[in-house]
């Protein structure tokens, strides 16, 4: 899952060869020897506290870039944060099913694909291969798809 941590996004698995997990705390194998992290649910974020420094790490949503957490009725899909399009899968007029890639961003070496949040056509394209975007910037819109009704 991708998590928020200030202003970098981070993939985190939750288990892994080198990680136990205890009832409170994770146990981590480093380099360096066996290292405790204190780890904390708060809500829906998680609070770590490894090798003296604290984080807060809060999910980010896959769907859009929304940083309510709420669904993106509108169709309009924003970047989380500034960064490079790699990808434009996507075009004006073409019919998308819901979660299909329509834009995908690059910030921090970490892809960010952004989705179709339900049935619908594509019907604005603000972006190219290349572009540079900040935060909150319009990437695209996804509109309903009428019934019977052609792109």
């Amino acid at each position: 899952m991708k998590y928020r941590i200030g202003d970098d996004i981070v993939e985190l698995e939750p288990t892994g060869s080198n990680v136990a997990v205890g009832s409170d705390r994770l146990y981590v194998q480093t380099a360096t020897g066996k290292k405790s992290a204190v780890v904390i649910r708060d809500g829906r974020s998680i609070l770590v506290s490894f090798d003296g420094r604290s984080y807060r790490l809060d999910p980010v949503e896959r769907v859009t870039g929304d940083k309510s957490g709420s669904t993106n009725a509108s169709g309009e899909l924003r970047s989380l944060i500034p960064g490079v399009v790699v990808a434009v899968p996507g075009c004006v007029g073409e019919a998308v099913a819901k979660g299909a890639t329509v834009v995908v961003l690059e910030a921090m070496k970490t892809q960010q694909p952004l989705l179709a949040p339900f049935d619908g056509v594509i019907t604005a394209m603000n972006v190219a291969l290349g572009d540079r975007v900040g935060e909150n910037a319009l990437l695209a819109v996804v509109s309903s798809k009428i019934e019977g009704e052609e792109p």
